[in-house]
């Protein structure tokens, strides 16, 4: 008896395993540059005035959808003030950056961070997994309110483009993550 529960317990474990999308035989590793958006402040925006910062955060939205979309970017993840994007070339991730930047700066602003990075990840069905998302959450939330972060992997693979300079990168400690790495501002005209 004590044997056939154990098999049963086996069987039922295997068959969640088998129908889940996100097992093993199921996940793929892809090189991508994963953004990051965040508005600066939103908490205190909406104890202020509700209604400015439910309109603040559809603007940043439909902005955010319009301009991911126009550069090869995918929207996976909308998650109260922020965006978890996805991108195949970094420089299409920089480009759309900026121009979400520049479009949030017409009335209202909207004071909005942007980090970059790109590395491996692993996807599955329903999700993006490991320490590039994790580095790209932290990469964007050393950006200032109206400005861009990159990593300093992005900023390689970006190397040089008309009208946009990478800054001089520092080194800083990011939350949860082991070692010291250097990130880098994005400037533009």
């Amino acid at each position: 008896m004590y044997l056939k529960n154990i098999l049963n317990c086996l069987a039922k474990i295997l068959a969640i395993l088998n129908k889940s999308p996100g097992t093993i035989q199921k996940k793929r590793r892809q090189l991508m540059a994963i953004m990051f958006t965040d508005i600066v402040g939103y908490t205190a925006m909406m104890q202020q005035d509700e209604k400015k910062g439910i309109s603040i955060r559809e603007k940043h939205r439909d902005i955010f959808s319009t301009l991911s979309n126009k550069h090869g970017g995918r929207i996976l993840q909308y998650f109260g003030d922020g965006t978890l994007s996805i991108f195949k070339s970094s420089i299409n991730a920089v480009l759309c950056g900026i121009e979400i930047q520049r479009a949030v700066r017409e009335s209202p602003e909207i004071p909005l961070r942007i980090g970059i990075h790109t590395g491996e990840v692993i996807r599955t069905a329903n999700d993006l997994l490991g320490l590039t998302v994790n580095k790209a959450a932290r990469v964007a939330s050393a950006a200032t309110g109206g400005g861009i972060m990159v990593s300093s992997t992005t900023r390689d693979l970006v190397g040089q483009m008309e009208g946009v300079r990478i800054g001089e990168p520092k080194i800083v400690r990011l939350k949860g993550i082991a070692d010291a790495h250097q990130i880098a501002p994005v400037e533009w005209q």
